[in-house]
């Protein structure tokens, strides 16, 4: 019972760890989204599929309200459940930025609760497609990270470009210092460049906006097939990282673009080959200024490329043209914001796109992020399924990070995808078909990363709320940007009493007392001052024996444990909560009686016993039940199932063949002797319970038939009875069954005629006792030479002794040649011929 119980409280933990919770802190997985679809391929907007697709980790309910035209339409999301939307033409016409300059092209999307959404710009051949990340997660300060498009040439110009919204009214928008508009909430900016590499172009506002690269179309490399469109939502340089890991799909070779914020940002990386066909401020240089890029070429041989920087930097990957390595599988250009392993978070939900249109997309994919050391605790759950391994793909680990990937096939594309770590990652999501693809940063966190502090290795904001059990704590800062160089930088405040002993230390430990403490740290950051702070518990160790008594089936649950015993008895077991604190629980189970009384009595009968008191009034079943108490206390229940039987007054008919002995266990054996119906009776005790009771036969006695006939026939001819026939002499026996089903017989005597040979001449004048008659036995008709009928047998006297030379007047015939016909006892003829009657 000990082991029931335990097992019963490892059970409630494991979910309680384990259920599919929100990060407590800033992710791509929202409430409030604004996004807007920029040009592709300078196709119109009734030529391209746009599509929205909201996943869901709790039931939601999702508003969509176009700045346009001011409509909104609301949908319920169940928990777990996917939501696709394709455009209609109007509503496309309402959100999709083609031309440069100041629009109302923007679509608003609102929830109750987190959720995350992706956005796709497709048309065939030319794809992409982006997280849509949160308002919580935008910001102020962007840097363009993209690639140069094609030169163009007349319908066919391509250009490079970014998309920004307005989240506030009165919103200014600035493109390397130089204002290009002023916006109200919902109001969209798009600029776009011909013939140049934009990448690294500054990008700020006076309030937060959702900034998108809406490329038209490009080449990756520069002039390697085909041309896609790029389509990706891009973070602000505050949340940009300094550590990344660069997964490449299973396509194998990818390119990546790494821009500064800062100058004197120093990067190093491993496995990657830095490239400088495409261009870049550095030439190949990793020391770059703010604004410059590098780029870097990695391949699946290597497993990725990690990436390190003293300063932040901003991280894009690309897939490359079908044609530029002819081993690559098919797909074509398409981008994807890389985030920094300091954004990962513990769990994600992302769902594949269905395209409707026009689309050769058939594969799409899941590439999870993670550390090494702890890539196995990574579990993936499908719309309702539990977590499992993640299964259908292979683990590639990059030494020099410590941090491995996991390109995973996304075989269900109308389900969600639910995946988590307790140590962390991050999730990106591609799709590819020929000539098309998409890639984009499907789930990482968007914490800002100007500053930020951890206590006891968790950050800040996911240590908020904590309770931990020792008072050594452990303290450590990072800052992203230059730090001034005026001491006091950093203050460390512990209950709001700055710390002075540890000003200006990123690391360092100290000794708290038990209870709720709150943690915060101000940092000088160039004019700025951050402040951040995070509260937790500290308690100590706690020894409990809980004695209790509870009634079987009820249910024992306090602060530490919850069980529902199964037997009656006593029980003791121990739990540890958190810091080293152990409770015992001493439980004494009482029984509960549920006794149940199964009786039958005879209709008629009462039954008096066990506390009942049951008279019937008609046959059948019935329960009833009494409800007491123990001397526990306990409810016990007595259930009275009581069957009535009934008191038979019964006959039974049946039917036997004379000869044959009627037998059962009431009656015996019973042998009649003559044909007819009899009657029998018998008083007993039915049933276990000995109903009195009358049993009556009526008991039938059918005739057996043998039946003698006489038959005579020709030899041509056949004697019937029943379905039987015969044609040869002797007795024949039929044996059949009368209608109920008694053997009979019928015995047929049969005498059969056959035909005497034919003569030619008979003397009927002599009566010397030969040849005196013409066949004996037989109807004939005689005919002289002229046809005429002269004679035919018309009695059995005749037809037995035969004809005997006169006519019907009983005078001779002359002698001479007469005809005749041999009939058989059907009245067919049989025979036809002559015969001569000699003289006298």
């Amino acid at each position: 019972m000990k082991t029931t119980l335990i097992a019963i409280l490892t059970i409630i933990m494991f979910f309680s760890i384990n259920g599919r919770l929100h990060a407590q802190t800033i992710s791509t997985q929202g409430t409030d989204f604004w996004v807007s679809f920029g040009n592709n391929s300078n196709y119109p907007h009734g030529d391209i599929e746009l599509q929205i697709r909201v996943v869901a980790s709790d039931a939601a309910t999702v508003t969509f309200t176009y700045t346009e035209s001011g409509t909104t339409n609301t949908v319920s999301i169940a928990s777990g459940g996917v939501y696709t939307y394709a455009f209609t033409n109007q509503e496309k016409d309402e959100i999709y930025s083609l031309n440069q300059g100041i629009s109302n092209k923007s679509l608003h999307i609102q929830s109750d609760v987190p959720v995350s959404v992706y956005a796709l710009n497709q048309y065939s051949a030319t794809t992409d497609a982006t997280n849509v990340l949160p308002i919580a997660g935008l910001g102020t300060d962007y840097y363009h990270i993209s690639y140069k498009s094609p030169k163009p040439v007349g319908e066919n110009a391509r250009s490079d470009g970014y998309t920004v919204i307005a989240t506030e009214n009165n919103t200014e928008i600035y493109e390397d210092n130089s204002q290009k508009a002023i916006l109200q909430k919902g109001q969209v900016y798009s600029g776009y460049f011909d013939n140049i590499d934009v990448t690294g172009k500054h990008i700020t506002s006076n309030h937060p906006i959702a900034y998108f690269v809406t490329n038209s179309g490009v080449n990756i490399p520069l002039n390697i097939s085909y041309l896609d469109c790029l389509f990706e939502q891009l973070v602000p340089v505050n949340r940009w990282g300094n550590n990344f890991l660069v997964p490449v799909t299973h396509r194998g070779v990818e390119r990546i673009r790494i821009v500064a914020s800062q100058d004197g940002t120093v990067v190093t990386q491993t496995g990657g080959v830095i490239t400088t066909d495409d261009g870049g401020f550095s030439q190949g240089s990793l020391n770059l200024n703010k604004g410059e890029f590098v780029e870097m070429e990695a391949n699946l041989d290597s497993c990725g490329c990690y990436i390190t920087s003293n300063r932040p930097v901003g991280v894009c990957t690309y897939l490359t043209g079908t044609f530029y390595q002819l081993s690559l599988d098919t797909g074509d250009p398409s981008v994807a914001w890389v985030p920094p392993i300091e954004q990962s978070i513990n769990s994600a939900l992302i769902a594949p796109f269905v395209p409707n249109g026009t689309t050769l997309l058939d594969r799409h994919y899941a590439l999870i992020v993670t550390q090494t050391t702890t890539k196995d605790q990574t579990t993936m759950a499908t719309g309702t399924d539990s977590a499992t391994s993640l299964t259908g793909g292979i683990w590639c680990d990059n030494i020099s990070s410590n941090f491995s990937f996991y390109s995973l096939p996304l075989n269900n594309p109308n389900d969600a995808y639910y995946f988590a770590n307790p140590h962390g990652l991050t999730v990106m999501a591609y799709g590819i078909g020929d000539a098309e693809s998409y890639y984009y940063l499907a789930a990482s966190a968007l914490r800002n990363l100007d500053a930020e502090f951890y206590v006891n290795n968790i950050h800040y904001l996911d240590f908020d709320g904590s309770i931990i059990c020792d008072t050594v704590v452990n303290y450590r800062a990072t800052m992203q940007n230059a730090i001034s160089a005026t001491h006091g930088y950093l203050k460390w405040y512990i209950d709001g009493i700055e710390q002075i002993a540890v000003r200006d230390t990123l690391e360092w430990s100290g000794t708290l007392s038990i209870g709720s403490h709150n943690v915060y740290i101000e940092v000088l950051n160039m004019e700025d001052t951050i402040t951040l702070s995070t509260s937790f518990e500290i308690i100590p160790p706690y020894y409990d024996t809980i004695i209790a008594e509870i009634c079987l089936g009820d249910r024992y649950k306090d602060d530490n444990f919850d069980t529902i015993p199964l037997q009656a008895g006593y029980i003791e077991c121990s739990e540890s909560k958190g810091c080293d604190s152990i409770f015992t629980l001493q439980l004494t189970i009482n029984p509960v009686y549920y006794d149940t009384i199964n009786a039958e009595i005879c209709l008629g009968d009462t039954y008096n016993e066990n506390g009942f008191d049951v008279t019937t009034a008609a046959t059948g079943f019935i329960s009833q039940t009494k409800y007491l108490k123990s001397k526990k206390g306990c409810d016990s229940i007595v259930t009275l199932q009581l069957t009535t039987n009934a008191v038979y007054n019964y006959t039974i008919s049946e039917a036997i063949c004379l000869g044959e002995t009627y037998s059962d266990a009431i009656f015996g054996n019973i042998m009649p002797t003559q044909i007819g119906t009899e009657y029998y009776s018998r008083e007993l005790k039915t049933n276990l319970y000995y109903c009195d009771s009358i049993i009556n036969l009526q008991l039938t006695v059918n005739p057996s038939y043998t039946t003698f006939i006489k038959d005579t026939i020709y030899e041509d001819e056949w004697s019937y009875v029943g379905n039987c026939k015969y044609n040869t002499p002797g007795i024949h026996v039929t044996d059949y069954k009368t209608l109920f089903g008694c053997d009979s017989a019928i015995y047929l005597d049969l005498y059969v005629m056959y035909y005497p040979p034919e003569i030619t001449a008979f003397s009927p004048f002599n009566k010397d006792g030969v040849n005196d008659y013409f066949m004996p036995g037989f109807k004939v008709q005689i005919f002289n030479r002229h046809g005429a009928l002269i004679y035919e047998t018309s009695t059995v006297e005749e037809q037995e002794s035969g004809w005997d030379g006169r006519n019907s007047r009983k005078q001779d015939v002359e002698p001479g040649l007469y005809f005749y016909i041999l009939y058989n006892s059907s009245g067919k003829p049989r025979i036809k011929s002559s015969i001569e009657v000699l003289k006298k």
